[in-house]
């Protein structure tokens, strides 16, 4: 067992003691048992809801997950596997990654796709570092338009603040200044709010100046019914595939993915398998691009990116040959349909204005006169988790609220929570 001393003797007896602190209180070590019990009891706090009474989405959703990812993804093979550097030892994984990538490009309307990055957020930051790298300049000039989410872009700027990009935001598409000198546009499909909007207009009037066009996509299987971004004219997409395969797990670990065009490859970030041939012509799969800093002279690293997530790219490669073009489709369908009917149930109740723009799965409501932090308490009661408060991130915010659905709900579930609201709302 490891004591106090210990520690202290050997985790900090080679630090000048000028710049330790004496004062760091550690306890004395606990044996397994007494932390399993300290653990058990902090669990103990959380509170559990039902996934099919769960309406808090906004880019992270309870997604169904047949129990063949579990398992494959289980085995000691892909679980405790590192990065494929022997691809003579490393066929398996480095397969699943190339099936990954075939994917994510179909799945995107893409040539190629990366596999893959650390979540949708720190995938948009890698997009627009990309955009400089394309352009051949120390710094790009990027505009983000339209609504982009609060830890999206606070990732975004923090990323930024060593590349040093010229990124402006603008929520309002028709307010966007577009001119030669705009290097890339920034389009969230769907946004936020669950908005899928009509980028059409503003993508022509971006290609005739020379703009590059950037998709951030945090609900991919949207895609499995609305036009890809490669179909609209997208350059680069990047975003958020958690959702495929995945589960919410407190937010993480995440799934980010880019995909582009094929004569932007050189500029991608990540890792990219490919596929070749053995000596004896046998079909075969190998790291084509290994673009960390480990791999080439850091200054010519396109990004840092670890592969470790190479784990999760394995999950969502089992999730979507499982479901098949089909059984996505069906499910993209699904949750459209129960996102239309809460829409329609919401707005029969007074106090609530629904949004006008097409929603897929998340869902804008307003409201002057309902306090949203009291009917989450009240929800909480009733054993449903209520939506997000946009309130609590800006002040231009409030009075907003941010419902979605997911594949364990049924109508009556909807009709549960709109009840609820309704005699929360009656008094």
């Amino acid at each position: 067992m490891v004591t106090l001393g210990s520690l202290k003797t050997n985790l900090y007896k080679d630090l000048p003691k000028n710049i330790t602190n004496p004062e760091l209180n550690l306890q004395h070590a606990l044996s397994e048992a007494e932390v399993q019990l300290e653990l058990e009891k902090l669990a103990n706090n959380n509170h559990i809801y039902a996934k099919n009474l769960s309406f808090l989405g906004a880019g992270v959703y309870h997604r169904h997950v047949p129990a063949i990812v579990d398992h494959l993804t289980s085995r000691s093979e892909f679980y405790t596997a590192y990065t494929p550097y022997q691809p003579e030892i490393s066929q398996g994984t480095l397969t699943a990654i190339f099936e990954f990538q075939t994917y994510m490009a179909e799945l995107t309307g893409m040539d190629i796709s990366n596999a893959s990055l650390y979540d949708g957020a720190t995938a948009l930051a890698e997009a627009v570092a990309m955009v400089a790298r394309v352009a051949n300049k120390d710094k790009a000039k990027v505009v983000v338009a339209g609504i982009l989410s609060p830890n999206y872009k606070e990732v975004l700027d923090t990323y930024n603040k060593g590349f040093g990009n010229d990124i402006s935001y603008c929520e309002e598409l028709t307010a966007a200044r577009l001119d030669e000198s705009l290097d890339a546009l920034v389009l969230m499909y769907p946004n936020f709010f669950g908005q899928v909007i009509d980028y059409t207009a503003v993508i022509d009037d971006a290609k005739k100046k020379g703009i590059a066009i950037i998709f951030c996509v945090t609900n991919p299987l949207a895609l499995m019914i609305f036009k890809s971004p490669g179909e609209l004219g997208a350059d680069i997409v990047c975003g958020e595939a958690i959702s495929l395969g995945s589960y919410p797990a407190y937010g993480g670990p995440a799934l980010g993915f880019l995909t582009t065009r094929q004569d932007l490859v050189r500029n991608i970030p990540g890792r990219i398998v490919g596929e070749t041939s053995d000596a004896n012509g046998r079909k075969g799969f190998v790291l084509t691009f290994q673009t960390r800093e480990q791999h080439i002279r850091r200054e010519k690293a396109t990004s840092n990116i670890c592969s470790n997530q190479g784990l999760m790219a394995l999950r969502s490669t089992i999730y979507m040959s499982y479901m098949g073009q089909a059984g996505m489709i069906k499910l993209a369908e699904d949750i459209y349909e129960k996102t239309q009917y809460l829409k329609e149930q919401i707005a029969k109740i007074d106090s609530f204005v629904v949004d006008k723009n097409v929603s897929f799965q998340d869902i804008l409501f307003y409201s002057k006169t309902v306090d949203f932090k009291a009917l989450n308490l009240f929800l909480k009661d009733k054993g449903i988790l209520g939506g997000l408060d946009l309130g609590k991130f800006r002040e231009g915010w409030k009075g907003c609220y941010l419902l979605t659905v997911n594949d364990y709900m049924k109508n009556e579930d909807i009709d549960l929570l709109v009840s609820a609201i309704k005699e929360l709302i009656s008094g």
